[in-house]
């Protein structure tokens, strides 16, 4: 999913610096970023959502393609 990895970038993580800040691991969020399933884990949302400090919403809208923009998600959910 482009818009979780822009998101990641624009918090300039790489993908190993994300795996060990929410402790998934890089392939699951590869998943997550590029075919994420069709119900994702609340536990897996909960930490890539803490990790990118977002809520987890937010990160919910991303996996289901809703459109979102970026610019409107900030540090701590744009609050």
């Amino acid at each position: 999913m482009k818009v979780l990895k822009d998101l990641r970038k624009s918090r300039r993580l790489a993908l190993d610096d994300l795996s060990g800040k929410c402790g998934a691991s890089a392939k699951t969020l590869l998943q997550y970023e590029h075919e994420p399933p069709k119900r994702p884990s609340k536990k897996a949302v909960g930490k890539i959502s803490s990790a990118l400090r977002i809520f987890p919403e937010d990160v919910m809208m991303i996996i289901n393609k809703e459109s979102v923009d970026i610019a409107e998600i900030g540090p701590d959910g744009g609050n």
